[in-house]
């Protein structure tokens, strides 16, 4: 039988001003490739790793190169 740890709650406040610094000034519901970068390297991650392709498919990305605002924040939220 496989255990999983209940989640803490998650901030949605917290998350969504995270969003926001790097969301696409001209698509406020989309954070695109500048924004990406930027979130990449906050997080010390090239955008040639592997661990990015990861990120994209917890956060169900249906585009690449840009996650919505709820792909954001479910993904987020779903990763604690």
């Amino acid at each position: 039988m496989y255990y999983r740890e209940p989640k803490g709650s998650v901030d949605r406040k917290k998350l969504e001003h995270l969003f926001n610094r790097y969301k696409d000034p001209h698509e406020p519901d989309k954070m695109t490739v500048d924004g990406i970068v930027r979130f990449l390297d906050d997080l010390g991650l090239s955008p040639e790793s592997k661990l990015v392709l990861i990120i994209a498919w917890k956060f169900k990305a249906v585009a690449q190169c840009e996650f919505t605002r709820d792909e954001f924040m479910n993904g987020m939220s779903e990763l604690g």
